[in-house]
C-alpha cells in the first residue's frame, strides 16, 4: 500500500498532518515496517525515553520508530488489543500521550504535537474498539456454527433411531443451515 516515502507523505497530507520536525528519517523507513494491507490511521512525533520517535496508529498496532543516526532503527510495536487505556494532556505549547498495556507498562510519548493528541488518542481508541467488534462478532460466529453443527447431530441421531424421516430431517437442517 505505501511503497515509497512519497506514498508516506502523500497519507500523512490527507490526514493533516503535516509537521515531519525531527521524524523524516522515520518516514523514510515506514514503507518497509507496514504490512501489505496495513493502512496509517493516524500519527505523531514526540519523545519517548529521551529519543526522538514516530508514532504511527494502523488499524492492527501502534509502531514507534526511532531511526538513529549511529545505530540504525529501533522499533516498538503495541498491538492494539493488548492497549487498556490511552489518554492525553495538552500543556501550553506540547502535549502528552500515555498508553498503558495489558502488561502493567506504560509508555509516554512527551514533547507530542500538541494540536494532534487529541486526535491520536480518539483514532487510537476507534481502532481499538473495531478490532474488538471484529473480535466479538468472530466469537459469536464460531459459538453459532457449534450450536448448529450440535443440532444437526441431534436430528441426525433421531433420524437414526426412527423417531424422524429422513425428509424431516434434511427440512431441519436446511432451516439449521440458512438454506
Amino acid at each position: 500500500m505505501y511503497e515509497t516515502y512519497e506514498d508516506i507523505v502523500n497519507r500523512f497530507q490527507e490526514l493533516g498532518i503535516y509537521d515531519k520536525f525531527g521524524t523524516k528519517k522515520e518516514m523514510k523507513e515506514l514503507p518497509k515496517l507496514l504490512d501489505k494491507d496495513e493502512i496509517i490511521e493516524f500519527a505523531n512525533s514526540g519523545i519517548v525515553d529521551g529519543n526522538t520517535v514516530l508514532m504511527v496508529c494502523t488499524q492492527k498496532r501502534l509502531l514507534f520508530i526511532n531511526k538513529g543516526l549511529i545505530y540504525g532503527i529501533k522499533t516498538t510495536e503495541i498491538p492494539l488489543q493488548n492497549i487498556i487505556q490511552v489518554s492525553y494532556k495538552k500543556g501550553i505549547i506540547f502535549g502528552e500521550i500515555y498508553i498503558d498495556v495489558a502488561s502493567g507498562k506504560r509508555t509516554t510519548l512527551e514533547s507530542a504535537i500538541k494540536d494532534l493528541v487529541e486526535q491520536m488518542v480518539r483514532v487510537i481508541k476507534a481502532q481499538k474498539e473495531n478490532i474488538e467488534k471484529d473480535h466479538a462478532s468472530t466469537t459469536t460466529n464460531n459459538g453459532n456454527i457449534a450450536h448448529v453443527t450440535d443440532e444437526i447431530r441431534k436430528f441426525k441421531d433421531l433420524m437414526d433411531d426412527g423417531i424422524i424421516t429422513k425428509e424431516e430431517f434434511e427440512a431441519k437442517k436446511a432451516q439449521l443451515l440458512g438454506l
